[in-house]
């Protein structure tokens, strides 16, 4: 006998995977923020907010279901489903207005806030490109099926509900999309967009999307993914994994968005250039260099859950969001203090106390657990990549490094800690990603022995330098002396975070990137220290892409099996287990040396009001929610 098990919005599976920063990004306080220490695994943090527990395995699954009919809404209600209606109109109607009124409110509108992003804006097309930037700003106008929540919880965005079931041909995950979406420019998003979004998503995410890819049913989006109708489809897998739901609503590294199919068949494998999409802020212009400017989407209809992070209702207070770009952190805090501007992203900790002197007219928040900075190497040059040489010259360059030393540069000590895991401190992963031993090693001898293996004559070291980008430039110049201190021939590149970008993926004119990394430390899969490429890859251009596959040693192959061997655990002990051969090979063979962890910096005019509704997530801000709560900063 069958049975059934139907999984509906909310569904909580990937509890651990999401550990939001302390209170919220942008607590307002009149006296110091107090500097949090890394958090334990099942400690709650502070702000009320439950540190998630360990993330389950897939979940178990249940015969076929195809799509329920959609629900029809009461009379009162259907006016909130209008495509066209004003926000201030559905605030005022009865389908709120039994709601929490702190959070939904006609009276919040207007106004124009200007924000200052922590770099330049390389692109605004978070699906082929995962830059914090970038998100930033585009996750303000695009949207997913799903969304995270303060919780972990996964809660619908575009789709309303879904259904998860099995039976003798594989894994059948049935989704419908929400009433009241709509397109920026007209329309409103259907299967079609969804079918042809995803196929764009698993073309380029080289975290979930492999895994994701080799349980298609017939081995293709084409064969896997049927279309009920417009509001209503199925994603057919041959086996269930836990790992399709959490990348719908991932958010580090690489977006699944939903677009226009017609934008994604002019754009399929080069960034998009047009934005028309379905958030509550709509794209108007765009200066590279200079700014961003979004406007509210006045016909959004927002979801009626209560705001959580980046999931329920998204409601778009200010009447404009501008983006603006200053290159000097000086230059920003003080236009910050002189009301120029009214809200800084990450700057760095050495601002920290010159924000203390403003308490006045500055909101601050230090947030947890923040980023891990490090370095990646180029594997696409034999002098780094994955030759016997390159082996070693990795290794004498982690060998000589004083992490201490380069943490230093975030600030006073309160702010940043030493951390000896390549995910997180302070999340499930951290434990099976430790290495004492070869973490902080600060030993020149050892580095000069390795150097001489390796054969190394002196050849220049480039060390990329992004002087834009505040939490990353402070590692260069302290790298460059450590280097040279062993003898290596180091030497700085300086350019913008977005010359840095353009440049990873060519074999020539670099040997080492600077970065932090944040939100894409929160999974194995995900983790930068852990990817790996197929057989595909032109290992002449590999640049920083990954592990080769096949390639003069057997790490990436090992790579490649282990993250297909995560995809198919059954419980959290094999999850872990894997998790730690993962890490081990990242350390045998290191592709990155990361730093330790600092705990992310973000001012604000105090006048902003609520952004503890949602909160900044971790590498990113999201503006959603926040109002403003000085009468003449409406107009």
């Amino acid at each position: 006998m069958k049975k059934k098990l139907l999984w509906l919005v909310p569904l909580t599976i990937i509890g651990s995977l999401l550990l939001v920063a302390c209170g919220s990004d942008e607590e307002e306080t009149v006296v110091a923020p107090a500097a949090p220490a890394p958090q334990g695994k099942s400690e709650p943090v502070a702000g009320g907010v439950a540190t998630p527990v360990v993330p389950t395995a897939a979940p178990a699954a249940a015969p076929t279901a195809k799509p329920a009919p959609k629900q029809d809404k009461s009379a009162p209600a259907a006016a909130m489903y209008q495509t066209g209606s004003s926000i201030a109109d559905i605030l005022a109607g009865p389908a709120i207005g039994d709601m929490d009124t702190e959070k939904f409110n006609k009276d919040r509108f207007g106004g124009t806030l200007r924000w200052v992003p922590q770099g330049n804006v390389p692109n605004l097309d978070g699906m082929l490109s995962g830059t914090a930037v970038g998100r930033g700003v585009s996750w303000h106008f695009w949207e997913s099926l799903a969304q995270w929540d303060g919780s972990g919880a996964l809660k619908g965005d575009l789709a309303d509900v879904w259904t998860i079931s099995e039976d003798s041909e594989g894994a059948h995950y049935s989704f419908t999309l929400r009433d009241g979406r709509s397109w920026h420019d007209g329309g409103q998003p259907t299967s079609e967009d969804v079918k042809a979004s995803f196929a764009r998503y698993l073309g380029k995410d080289g975290s979930f999307g492999p895994s994701i890819k080799d349980r298609l049913k017939g081995g293709s989006v084409d064969s896997a993914f049927e279309i009920v109708n417009d509001d209503q489809f199925v994603i057919h897998l041959t086996e269930p994994t836990g790992l399709l739901l959490m990348a719908l609503g991932y958010v580090g590294g690489t977006q699944p968005q939903i677009m226009p199919k017609a934008t994604v068949d002019k754009y399929m494998t080069e960034l998009a250039q047009e934005f028309n999409a379905s958030g509550p802020y709509k794209f108007v212009e765009w200066n590279q260099g200079k700014d961003v400017i979004l406007d509210r989407y006045d016909a959004y209809v927002p979801r009626e859950e209560t705001p959580s992070y980046r999931a329920g209702a998204k409601l778009g207070y200010f009447q404009r969001l501008h983006t603006i770009e200053i290159p000097d952190q000086e230059t920003r805090v003080a236009a910050l203090i002189t009301g120029e501007v009214d809200s800084l992203d990450v700057i760095s900790g050495d601002f920290y106390e010159e924000a203390m002197k403003h308490q006045d007219k500055i909101g601050i928040h230090v947030g947890n657990p923040g980023a891990q900075p490090d370095i990646g190497f180029n594997t696409g040059t034999p002098l780094t990549g994955f030759t016997d040489q390159g082996r070693l010259m990795r290794r004498a360059i982690r060998a000589a490094i004083n992490a201490e030393e380069v943490m230093k540069g975030y600030g006073e000590k309160s702010l940043w800690t030493l951390c000896p895991s390549l995910q997180h401190c302070g999340v499930a992963w951290e434990e099976p990603s430790k290495n004492e031993e070869l973490y902080n090693q600060n030993n020149p001898d050892k580095a000069k022995a390795l150097l001489q293996e390796a054969g190394y004559a002196g050849e220049p070291i480039i060390i990329l330098d992004p002087t834009d980008f505040p939490t990353i430039h402070p590692q260069a110049p302290v790298l460059l002396e450590q280097l040279k201190a062993v003898g290596i021939n180091a030497e700085i590149y300086a350019t913008d975070w977005s010359g840095q970008i353009g440049m990873l993926s060519k074999a020539e004119g670099w040997h080492i990137f600077t970065n932090w990394n944040s939100s894409n430390l929160y999974h194995p899969l995900v983790a930068t220290h852990y990817r790996t490429t197929d057989g595909t890859t032109n290992t002449e251009t590999l640049g920083v892409a990954g592990y080769p596959y096949g390639v003069g040693y057997d790490t990436g192959d090992k790579m490649h099996q282990l993250r297909k061997d995560f995809a198919k655990a059954k419980n959290r002990a094999e999850e872990l287990e894997i998790t730690k051969q993962m890490a081990d090979l990242a350390w045998s063979d290191p592709r990155r040396v990361h730093f330790g962890q600092f705990f992310q910096l973000r001012l604000h005019d105090k006048n902003i009001r609520d952004s503890e509704v949602r909160g900044h997530p971790v590498g990113s801000p999201l503006y959603l929610n926040q109002w403003w709560g000085d009468a003449d900063k409406k107009k």
